[in-house]
């Protein structure tokens, strides 16, 4: 990817002239409403009575910073930052003016009364931890958090991942085959950590280090008061575990990534990565869809060095702290969905310990989880409102100009830097390349995204929004 953005970048350099406008119109430019309204806004952010040999980027940005507020609730503003505000305005506008009209209920129908149940006023701290418990206990943590004296205690350890998941400890996915296009592959990749990503929790000064175990106390007191005398003992191990993960996974990002890199069968994977039983581990999610793998499935280790540590580690571990863990991984998962004191606490800690995080009313993050969390039907909803058609073809006609200023410049003969195998195999390469503007067309069929959304059942206005986007990430895991 990185390489494919590079040629773009150099042919444009290169060939800037034939990109931006067809040669025959070249003094027809920025004739549109919305071209002479962004040239506008530029123009007006900058500060021309700046030399720009003294202070480029004053001269660039300089009306711009001084004439912008940053809004409230933001930590910053900038153009993005901006379009995003549009953007949540103008899909709550397309939700608020466009209710279901009744019928089969459609993925577009259910991300409607999603967002109206995350519009709800906050309820009581009560309710909100009911709600929040009643999740984990449908997510079977419902004997959440493990004590020493807990008389319902896990059989094994991949028994607890069996049956818990491994959100948190691995993220494992089924991906296109980067090494055989056309199959897909399952990938084992390091997890996406919460609430803090591997680089923020490794970066924590010792105060932070503390704020965070102050953090995992303060939710669970708030969840299960009645286990008080214990949960300065589980935040320990919890934590503790979590900063062997964090160990595991940068020793690894020191590796190069030709000797951590496998791709093997499923029957392989055991033997290569070792601690625990890898195929009955892979087999499981598979087999609650009613879908069997083949001993010959492709497993792509995308991180070996970190799985081979982890599972040595878990296999040294007792069953029950990492039940803990994973309980708490499946709490910090969801608290961004909650409300009341649950989603404050979790708001001022991200704040003390993340500068760019948005202390924004639960509320206000609505329309950015349906973003992340029901991508494809949200872009169905936002490209039906407000994309425009032309757009395409505007794209893609500039599109056809770069390719041919690429090809131009690589068939240079003057230019001596390809030989000449390599410089046929550029150019077929530049006119076999993919493009796709704007989205694909697929998620225009109903059929489509119904597949993608089968695993959502129907859902209601009232229900909570914990709950609902509990169903959503279990649909996501599954579809």
């Amino acid at each position: 990817m990185q390489v494919n953005k590079l040629w773009w970048l150099f042919a444009a350099l290169q060939a800037g002239w034939s990109i931006v406008v067809p040669p025959r119109d070249l003094d027809n430019v920025c004739t549109t409403k919305e071209c002479t309204e962004t040239a506008t806004r530029i123009i007006s952010g900058m500060n021309s009575s700046i030399d720009p040999c003294d202070d480029f980027y004053e001269f660039v940005c300089g009306n711009y910073i001084s004439n912008t507020e940053i809004p409230s609730q933001r930590t910053a503003v900038n153009r993005f930052i901006e379009t995003m505000m549009k953007l949540e305005g103008e899909m709550e506008h397309v939700f608020n003016t466009n209710p279901p009209t009744g019928g089969t209920q459609t993925p577009r129908a259910k991300m409607y009364y999603i967002f109206k149940s995350c519009k709800k006023l906050d309820t009581s701290e009560a309710i909100e931890v009911r709600n929040l418990r009643a999740v984990l206990k449908d997510s079977g943590f419902a004997s959440w958090p493990k004590v020493p004296l807990a008389t319902s205690k896990p059989r094994n350890q991949y028994n607890v991942i069996n049956e818990q998941g491994w959100n948190g400890l691995f993220g494992i996915s089924v991906e296109v085959n980067y090494f055989d296009p056309g199959t897909h592959a399952i990938f084992m990749d390091v997890p996406h950590f919460e609430p803090l990503t591997e680089r923020a929790f490794r970066d924590l000064p010792n105060t932070g280090k503390t704020l965070y175990k102050q953090f995992i106390v303060a939710i669970t007191k708030l969840l299960y008061p009645e286990y008080i005398s214990h949960i300065g003992t589980i935040a320990d191990s919890i934590y503790n575990f979590e900063v062997d993960l964090m160990t595991a996974t940068t020793e690894d990002s020191r590796i190069d990534p030709e000797d951590n890199r496998k791709m093997k069968t499923l029957r392989e994977v055991e033997r290569l990565i070792g601690g625990l039983p890898w195929k009955t581990i892979l087999q499981h999610p598979f087999q609650a869809i009613k879908t069997a793998l083949r001993d010959s499935q492709s497993v792509v280790i995308w991180r070996l060095k970190y799985y081979q540590t982890v599972s040595r580690q878990i296999s040294q571990k007792t069953p029950e702290l990492l039940f803990n863990y994973l309980g708490w991984k499946r709490i910090v998962q969801l608290l961004p969905y909650t409300r009341s004191t649950l989603y404050t606490t979790y708001s001022q800690f991200m704040g003390s310990v993340d500068a760019s995080f948005n202390k924004v009313s639960a509320q206000a993050n609505c329309i950015r989880h349906l973003m992340k969390n029901m991508k494809f039907v949200f872009g169905d909803v936002y490209t039906s409102a407000y994309f425009n058609l032309d757009v395409s073809s505007d794209i893609d006609e500039m599109i056809t100009y770069l390719k041919q200023s690429l090809i131009s410049l690589i068939g240079d003969q003057q230019k001596n830097w390809l030989d000449a195998n390599t410089r046929k195999s550029a150019i077929h390469k530049v006119e076999k390349m993919y493009q796709l503007i704007g989205y694909p067309n697929w998620i225009k069929t109903p059929r489509e995204l119904e597949t993608l959304y089968q695993f959502l059942p129907l859902v209601s206005s009232s229900m909570s929004y914990v709950s609902l986007m509990n169903m959503t990430l279990h649909n996501n895991f599954y579809a």
